[in-house]
């Protein structure tokens, strides 16, 4: 098992101390972080409706990505797959696939007070669970673990599961150009791979997308590639406006190459002419 951090770093091997029967949370160990912080956290805080906080997540490997929000219920239930989840938060803060097991913050003095757990396709409905829920279950785990029988595997060499890739690229594909519409050019800028940031500069990506005031994508399609990268070609509306401020409105097959990199997808180009 291999845990990764936000600047990339990966630290193997980790072990799996315990993991939830009736609730999704789970608890690794990792040695070589034993030294670091955590982030602060609130055991007993009960939160109220219209509190503000912040979920983050990394959703299809799209590291820290923040979503802002409320919480707008505090006593919900709901079952998914084995796992039946009893007197949880609702937020209002997007959580997507990848989001869960990220924390939830509470944006008002930057403490932990919740894990999240689940969402709503296509809505802003999510779920976190309470750090008052589980945290004596994981105190419990910590203190009570046999440290002889912790098993520190290295990870193998893996194969990449295909049609997850396919899916992981559809939305990235997705994601990018959703924040270009929004004129989110910096969170559309950091899905690019390094070697690609290294010759495009942010200041002439964000030039290139600033004269689009309107982007819709009507379908992403996918060619294969190879076992490591895939040609995505989305079919987009783009409504654009000069310096005179004249609109003009097209049409694009517009491509991209997606692959990973450092176990993270991105992009690797974008356009005909880079």
């Amino acid at each position: 098992m291999i845990v990764s951090l936000s600047n990339t770093q990966k630290y193997p091997p980790a072990a799996l101390v315990a993991i939830g029967e009736k609730e999704d949370i789970a608890i690794i160990r990792v040695p070589e972080l034993k030294y670091l912080d955590p982030l602060p956290y609130e055991e007993d805080y009960q939160a109220e409706i219209g509190d503000e906080i912040i979920a983050i997540g990394s959703p299809v490997g799209i590291q820290n990505t923040v979503s802002l929000g409320l919480i707008v219920g505090t006593d919900r239930s709901f079952t998914i797959e084995q796992f039946q989840y009893d007197h949880v938060y609702q937020i209002s803060a997007n959580i997507t696939h990848g989001n869960s097991g990220g924390p939830l913050i509470l944006r008002k003095n930057g403490k932990v007070i919740g894990i999240n757990s689940a969402g709503i396709d296509d809505t802003d409905i999510g779920f976190s669970i309470p750090m008052n829920n589980v945290f004596k279950q994981l105190k419990d785990w910590t203190e009570s673990v046999d440290e002889e029988k912790l098993d520190y595997q290295m990870p193998t060499t893996a194969t990449i599961n295909q049609e997850k890739f396919k899916e992981d690229a559809k939305y990235i594909t997705e994601y990018f150009f959703d924040s270009i519409n929004l004129r989110d050019y910096i969170n559309a800028y950091t899905l690019l791979d390094s070697d690609l940031q290294s010759k495009v500069t942010y200041t002439k990506f964000r030039e290139a997308f600033s004269p689009i005031v309107k982007l819709n994508v009507n379908e992403v399609l996918i060619e294969d590639r190879n076992e490591e990268q895939l040609k995505i070609v989305a079919k987009l509306e783009i409504t654009t406006r000069d310096k005179s401020y004249n609109e003009k409105k097209e049409t694009h097959d517009y491509p991209l190459i997606i692959g990973l990199e450092n176990d993270q997808i991105k992009i690797l180009k974008y356009g005909e002419d880079r």
